[in-house]
């Protein structure tokens, strides 16, 4: 099943998601930070990564699971890379931080 949505609506969203970041940021809420080590350790459990393993995380934000993962070569992608580069948002951490979307993975 294939969803469309408007452009629109992904422009508010991505509004939505810089003024949520930018809270984040100002007021130094942990709480998303709990939810990505709690998420970590969930696929370690299920998966055995090591410092070969590659990941891929879509949607990453500017700090999420992948910016917590210590081995592995890591790549997070979002529509917004660009602008959490611009605020002094993104959180580099080893990670190759590329601005996209998961409908269109600039991978070949």
């Amino acid at each position: 099943m294939k969803i469309e949505v408007s452009k629109k609506r992904w422009g508010e969203a991505q509004v939505y998601e810089m003024e949520y970041w930018k809270k984040v940021k100002k007021t130094n809420s942990p709480g998303y930070l709990e939810k990505s080590k709690k998420m970590k350790n969930e696929i370690k459990e299920y998966f055995n990564l090591n410092n070969e393993s590659r990941i891929l995380q879509i949607g990453c934000g500017p700090d999420d699971v992948i910016h917590q993962w210590g081995e592995g070569q890591k790549y997070g992608i979002d529509p917004q890379m660009n602008n959490y580069k611009k605020f002094g948002l993104l959180k580099e951490k080893g990670v190759k931080n590329i601005e996209g979307i998961g409908e269109k993975l600039p991978f070949q």
